[in-house]
C-alpha cells in the first residue's frame, strides 16, 4: 500500500522561493575542502556525548533482551523450550515484539526524554 502524502507538492514558485532562502542562509554554506580535511568522527569530536548515546543504546538493548526473555518464559512451557535453545529467529521475533513496550517503559521512567 502506498503511503499517503500529507502535503500537496510544492509549486515551481514555492520551490524557487525555498531554494532562494536556502542560498541566502549564511549558516548553510558548503564546507571547504580544508574544513572537510579537518573533520573528525563524531565519537572523536564529542567523546562524552558519544559515550552517553552508546550507554542509552546498550541500556535499550539490554532491556529489550530481558523483556523478550521474560515474555518467552511466560509464553512457553518451561519444559518444552528454553531461551538458550530457541532459534535466533524466535529470539528476534520476541525482541521485536517487546521492543515497543520497553521503549515506552523507558520513556515513562526517564520522563519521556528519549531513549
Amino acid at each position: 500500500m502506498a503511503s499517503k502524502q500529507k502535503y500537496p507538492p510544492l509549486t515551481d514558485a514555492e520551490e524557487a522561493e525555498l531554494q532562494r532562502q536556502i542560498a541566502a542562509d549564511p549558516d548553510d554554506a558548503e564546507a571547504a575542502d580544508e574544513q572537510l580535511a579537518q573533520a573528525k568522527p563524531f565519537a572523536e569530536a564529542f567523546p562524552e556525548l558519544s559515550a552517553s548515546i552508546k550507554r542509552a543504546e546498550d541500556r535499550l538493548e539490554a532491556a529489550v533482551e530481558a523483556g523478550a526473555h521474560a515474555f518467552h518464559d511466560a509464553a512457553r512451557d518451561k519444559g518444552s523450550l528454553r531461551w538458550e535453545t530457541a532459534s535466533e529467529k524466535w529470539r528476534q521475533d520476541m525482541r521485536d515484539l517487546v521492543r515497543p513496550v520497553v521503549v515506552a517503559a523507558l520513556k515513562a521512567v526517564d520522563g519521556d526524554s528519549g531513549v
